[in-house]
């Protein structure tokens, strides 16, 4: 392109009439055949066009799927993660323009562009989906109440609604015997968090313990209502019952030093968690006022901290693959513009 500009602007009238290049022509047209030659594959160049493209990965990742998204919304965060790379990504082109006009290098500002708007975007779709997969979770936990010495006998699901973490009182367990199983697609798993034995073998049990027995022979909590349970997905057979090999497995259900819970949030598995318990009350005879939906654990804290760690470990993972695919855009980027007589 630059070769065809001299050759139509910078010559002179030769012998008989044909035109040949003036001296300021041919300097010119000698610069540019040289640098169409040996700019082709700068190496540098290249090397500089992968570390733009990582450099515009990087802070929209974080933007999309750290604090700043969680304070100000998704809406500011997209825009602040691609307005900017863009906005830089033509500043380059425009420059890169310039300089072609002026017949100087500008292959490497046109491939840092392209090279920009590709991290950022990058960075933006997969931050978005860190977001979702571990950052909400994340954020909702931190954002929820952390309870301690709940008592699953004498306190109400009413009273802890904002619950995300809970630490049970000791001697809770989940009572795996009265587990159930609902199957909707999948298999939801229910089992009531208690601190005794909810079932009363007889009348006069009942009467020598002072406790409130229904018409299927089991006891009514101080609480007067069952609201805190432990849950899980394809985790039990198919009744819930607590048979061997076939039982209620959810979570560290079966541990005997675990006695906290992680609040469940998918909203599509608390409807399903909801017809479960509801099906067990009618079952059971015991009323579920505000039943609340525990992951049963050993400690919650670490693994809210383990969501977060896992969408870091992933921006690496990502680092890596910016800038290999990168690399490969790159050398494609440099090869097509030496086709297209960009120098």
């Amino acid at each position: 392109m630059a070769s065809m500009m001299l050759r139509q602007n910078y010559f002179e009238p030769g012998p008989m009439g044909m035109p040949t290049f003036g001296a300021e022509g041919k300097m010119l047209l000698a610069k540019a055949d040289f640098l169409n030659g040996r700019q082709s594959y700068r190496s540098l160049q290249i090397l500089a066009g992968v570390l733009v493209t990582l450099l515009g990965f990087i802070p929209a990742y974080l933007v999309v799927c750290t604090d700043y998204r969680h304070d100000a919304g998704s809406m500011a965060a997209h825009l602040l993660a691609l307005v900017p790379a863009l906005f830089v990504a033509l500043l380059l082109v425009y420059c890169g323009r310039i300089r072609m006009r002026r017949l100087r290098s500008s292959r490497a500002y046109f491939a840092c562009a392209i090279g920009l708007a590709i991290g950022a975007l990058w960075g933006n779709v997969a931050g978005n989906r860190m977001w979702y997969t571990y950052m909400v979770r994340y954020y909702a936990y931190h954002d929820m109440g952390n309870y301690v010495n709940l008592d699953p006998s004498m306190d109400s699901g009413g009273a802890f609604m904002d619950a995300g973490t809970a630490y049970f009182k000791d001697s809770t367990f989940v009572l795996v015997g009265k587990a159930l199983a609902f199957k909707n697609g999948r298999t939801y798993c229910i089992a009531p968090i208690v601190r005794e034995i909810i079932e009363i073998n007889s009348p006069a049990e009942a009467t020598a313990t002072g406790q409130l027995m229904t018409q299927t022979h089991y006891s009514l909590p101080q609480s007067g209502t069952v609201d805190f349970w432990a849950v899980g997905t394809d985790c039990c057979g198919a009744t819930g019952a607590d048979v061997v090999g076939t039982g209620f497995t959810c979570g560290a259900a079966n541990s005997p030093v675990a006695r906290s819970g992680l609040r469940v949030l998918d909203s599509v598995e608390r409807q399903n968690y909801l017809l479960a318990v509801q099906e067990w009350s009618a079952d059971i005879g015991l009323p579920v006022r505000h039943p609340l939906f525990f992951e049963w654990v050993v400690d919650p804290v670490p693994m809210v901290a383990s969501l977060g760690e896992k969408a870091w470990s992933e921006l690496w993972y990502q680092c890596i693959y910016v800038l290999l695919v990168g690399l490969v855009v790159q050398v494609l980027l440099h090869m097509y513009f030496k086709w297209m007589k960009v120098f």
